[in-house]
């Protein structure tokens, strides 16, 4: 009887991980990791196109989409987003480079007590490639529209509304690289394209329809998806019960999040770096003399730093020891 009672215990352990990792992919196959409470871009005639990405995703997320003078917050700007911290909103996305956004209105917003992301291209090409891969994943429609057409731009994003659609950038001569590879990963059903001025598109995947052309814009009618039965649904339900279940009972791990370096500043890189040469944990008291910076800096260092939850610290007899909690990577 023993010997039965081994052999099935033995059985259920692999079906519980099977579950686990059936769970799991179904999870991310499903779900998007990126969300965010508000989005900031710069408020600039120069780089309305900057707008106008963040318009189509602020639309399908409904977020809001905040202006900001390029250099530092503008009243508004920081009323607005206030008022959203104010509401326990916890993350912004901004959309653009340091050049067009400055690393001190991150800096701004992160003070407030955000959680700050940063996507942006070497071009608004890429930018609006990396934004649409980042948000969308996958998307049944593209928006495709000439860059340089800023008359295209408002049609491109209405007709991104009504489909919650990305889009994407060409010029006159040709689809960038950038744009190209958004598309293949993106993997749409259509591509709707606005406007004039549009290079040769035949060879990419999916059908095209040229918007003002082959249909208008009213003609245009939101993608409606299938639902799923309600025994799916309760399978779902189930499966993802029972898998919360395991993970709680078995696994008390943490989730390592890559962090890009450019998010620190540069004296709280040097602090960081010191940490990580001592094996990622050492004690504040030792920061001074591997850093270079007064006592008073450091702790004022390691107070931002543990804010923006990057590094743990732990009473440590008369002082504290300083871990670092999350993986940072080149960028």
């Amino acid at each position: 009887m023993n010997i039965y009672i081994n052999k099935l215990s033995l059985l259920i352990l692999p079906m519980k991980k099977l579950v686990l990792i059936f769970t799991i992919i179904l999870a991310l196959s499903t779900v998007r990791a990126d969300t965010y409470d508000a989005i900031v871009v710069r408020n600039s005639s120069d780089v309305i196109i900057d707008y106008i990405i963040a318009e189509a995703y602020s639309h399908k997320a409904n977020v809001p989409v905040i202006l900001t003078d390029p250099e530092s917050l503008s009243v508004s700007a920081r009323r607005a987003l206030l008022g959203l911290r104010s509401q326990d909103a916890e993350r912004v996305l901004i959309i653009g480079g340091t050049q067009a956004i400055s690393g001190y209105v991150e800096n701004e917003i992160r003070s407030m007590g955000f959680d700050v992301d940063r996507k942006w291209g070497t071009d608004r090409d890429e930018t609006a490639a990396i934004v649409a891969i980042d948000l969308w994943g996958k998307s049944e429609n593209v928006i495709l529209v000439n860059g340089n057409i800023p008359e295209s731009f408002l049609i491109a994003l209405r007709t991104s509304y009504i489909l919650k659609s990305p889009i994407l950038l060409v010029d006159e001569n040709e689809v960038p690289n950038s744009t190209a590879t958004a598309i293949e990963t993106l993997d749409p059903k259509v591509i709707y394209v606005i406007g004039p001025n549009i290079p040769d598109i035949s060879y990419l995947e999916g059908e095209k329809k040229l918007v003002g052309t082959n249909i208008e814009v009213s003609d245009i009618k939101e993608t409606k998806k299938i639902a799923l039965d309600y025994l799916s649904l309760l399978l779902g339900i189930l499966i993802g019960g029972i898998s919360v279940l395991l993970v709680y009972r078995t696994y008390k791990r943490k989730i390592s999040i890559e962090v890009p370096m450019f998010v620190l500043t540069e004296d709280e890189r040097k602090v960081v770096d010191a940490i990580k040469i001592e094996g990622d944990e050492m004690k504040q008291e030792d920061l001074p003399e591997k850093t270079g910076f007064s006592r008073p800096k450091v702790t004022k260092i390691i107070q931002d730093l543990e804010n923006k939850k990057i590094i743990s610290r732990l009473k440590h007899g008369k002082t504290y020891k300083v871990k670092i909690m999350k993986k940072f990577v080149k960028t």
